[in-house]
């Protein structure tokens, strides 16, 4: 008979110990590497790429935690995914403002703010010592970061935002876990993380990269806008300026204005969509 191998209380806690302290090496090291992506790549897509390779991923190693779970489940994680992409750009937009250390260490607040949220939602105790350390870690973080009482910039702001968000993830995570598959958890809230980060990829995108409501001689004004008089053999001409002669072409055959509809894909697929 084959003898199965059975680890102690002692091996579990051992394991359990090294999967934390291997979680936390490379969550520190995720701040540093975040910091260098979103310099280069849209913030969005790459929560969404981060987000969606992770829900392949897990979805592959067991399909069987999708298709079981139900809609309480489902619920559970929606709510959950909201405080998560919450978290998530306050988080990385607090990058682009701040260094890496200090977002890790003001991360790190979310630590602190358990107990004091946990008295307040969960009716939770706390003792003296916990009130002692929370308010060491205050201090603490106040001097690693070196700040002065103004000192302050709108990405530490947006990263103690992270902070309290996270905290109540971390809470509501501690409520629904106990109540449902938290394999099945995990999954969708990487699902409805891909789902919000690629709206707010293509808002973003439509919005203040492209806007839908500017006008081509705008966008190419050098090529598009010209001075002195209109030559005579010229059609769809129109006067910008007519104190300063400035006038411009304007495309035809029904291509509009705005410089995305100078795309025929662009013009057939919202329509189709």
């Amino acid at each position: 008979m084959e003898s199965k191998i059975r680890r102690g209380p002692f091996q579990k806690q051992l394991l359990a110990i090294c999967g934390l302290l291997f979680a936390t090496v490379s969550w520190g090291a995720a701040f540093i590497l975040v910091k260098i992506t979103i310099e280069s790549v849209d913030l969005y897509w790459f929560l969404f790429l981060r987000f969606f390779a992770a829900f392949i991923l897990l979805f592959l190693i067991s399909p069987k935690r999708f298709f079981q779970a139900d809609r309480a489940t489902i619920r559970a994680a929606f709510i959950l995914s909201l405080y998560l992409i919450a978290v998530y750009v306050t988080q990385t937009i607090g990058l682009l403002y701040t260094t890496a250390s200090n977002s890790a260490l003001i991360t790190c607040l979310y630590m602190v703010f358990i107990p004091i949220g946990s008295a307040l939602f969960l009716k939770t105790k706390t003792n003296i010592f916990s009130a002692i350390g929370i308010a060491l870690a205050f201090v603490g973080l106040f001097l690693l970061t070196q700040y002065s009482i103004g000192g302050a910039n709108i990405g530490d702001a947006l990263t103690a935002i992270c902070a309290i968000a996270s905290v109540f993830h971390i809470i509501l995570t501690g409520k629904y876990a106990v109540r449902h598959r938290p394999g099945a958890l995990v999954l969708f809230q990487f699902l409805f993380m891909s789902i919000y980060s690629l709206i707010l990829s293509f808002l973003l995108l439509m919005l203040v990269v492209k806007n839908p409501f500017s006008l081509i001689w705008d966008t190419f004004p050098n090529d598009l806008i010209q001075t002195g008089p209109v030559p005579a053999n010229i059609a769809n001409v129109v006067v910008l300026d007519a104190a300063r002669s400035v006038w411009a072409r304007y495309p035809i055959d029904g291509k509009g204005l705005n410089p995305l509809q100078q795309n025929y894909w662009m013009v057939i697929h919202p329509q189709i969509l």
